[in-house]
């Protein structure tokens, strides 16, 4: 803990540096988590101005998996902060024979951002933002007296008066999720008072991955 800060010890700021290790299949599924959000929270804060673009946030996708891979390969973790530059687990290990098909994965993270908006689910979804809850945005909320920090996808008022909390999957599907949406649903009631009968919950396994 503290390994983030300037002039922790050397074991905390190893620590911190390997929790922020990650992959090229992570890398696409961050990368798509953030275009997607940046992308949502440009139209909630400016909804009358802007609307939601399928190119702009898939390009997003892809620059940031090209410069988060291109960024770990210079080895910027060792000068700049891990949480803006990660390592990759295989250029902090040194693989000399990694050649990985960095294009691929880049254009991976553009069609799954591209199948979701194409999807009509996805259309009424996102079609009032003036109902949106929650955008990857950190909530608190308590479990038996004690806090729990977790982030939200997407959350939405639907006009059927249902609450939908989403949850983006870049990976394969895993039984596990339903616990996880499960607490959405608790938080929902402390939160927003939301009544947790009127919650569904799903996790969107995206296209293209």
């Amino acid at each position: 803990w503290g390994g983030w800060e300037r002039g922790a010890p050397q074991a905390s700021r190893a620590a911190y540096l390997l929790s922020k290790m990650t992959t090229l299949p992570m890398l696409v599924g961050s990368a798509v988590h953030t275009a997607l959000a940046e992308e949502l929270r440009r139209v909630r804060n400016n909804p009358t101005t802007e609307s939601l673009s399928s190119a702009r946030a898939a390009n997003r996708a892809q620059s940031l998996v090209r410069s988060t891979f291109e960024g770990s390969e210079a080895k910027k973790w060792r000068v700049m902060s891990p949480k803006q530059a990660p390592p990759m687990e295989e250029h902090y290990y040194g693989d000399s024979g990694y050649a990985p098909d960095l294009e691929r994965h880049v254009e991976r993270a553009g069609e799954a951002v591209r199948a979701l908006f194409r999807s009509p689910e996805f259309a009424g979804w996102t079609a009032d933002p003036s109902q949106w809850l929650t955008i990857d945005d950190l909530v608190e909320t308590k479990v038996g007296g004690e806090p729990m920090l977790f982030a939200i996808d997407f959350a939405t008022k639907m006009p059927d008066g249902t609450a939908l909390f989403l949850d983006w999957k870049t990976g394969r599907p895993k039984g596990e999720v339903g616990d996880q949406l499960l607490s959405y649903a608790f938080a929902a009631r402390q939160k927003w008072g939301v009544d947790p009968a009127t919650v569904r919950c799903s996790a969107v396994y995206l296209p293209g991955m």
